[in-house]
């Protein structure tokens, strides 16, 4: 019995394991980065991957990159970019350092 000042409420929540991201089966290293940058895909083949600074400028793409794929970035400034890789519709985006 609920009380005249009693709210009750029920709630259901469905999950459908469905994953659209490949943040988990992707790896930057070293981060802090400063010379090389190495971009690791585990279990995909990537179709792009872009570096972008933190203003949303692409400062590097690749558009037919490997599963290890290794980019310069001695010439890049200091500050936060953004490791954006896609494949097969899906993406995943990473943070790395450039010092």
């Amino acid at each position: 019995e609920i009380g005249s000042n009693t709210l009750a409420c029920t709630s259901s929540v469905t999950s459908v394991n469905t994953p659209s991201s490949l943040d988990h089966l992707l790896n930057c290293y070293p981060n802090p980065a400063n010379k090389n940058l190495t971009i690791e895909i585990f279990g995909t083949q990537p179709d792009y991957i872009r570096l972008v600074n933190a203003q949303g400028q692409t400062v590097y793409q690749n558009r037919q990159p490997e599963s290890i794929h290794t980019v310069d970035i001695q010439h890049l400034p200091s500050g936060l970019y953004f490791v954006e890789v896609t494949s097969k519709g899906k993406s995943g985006i990473k943070k790395v350092l450039v010092e």
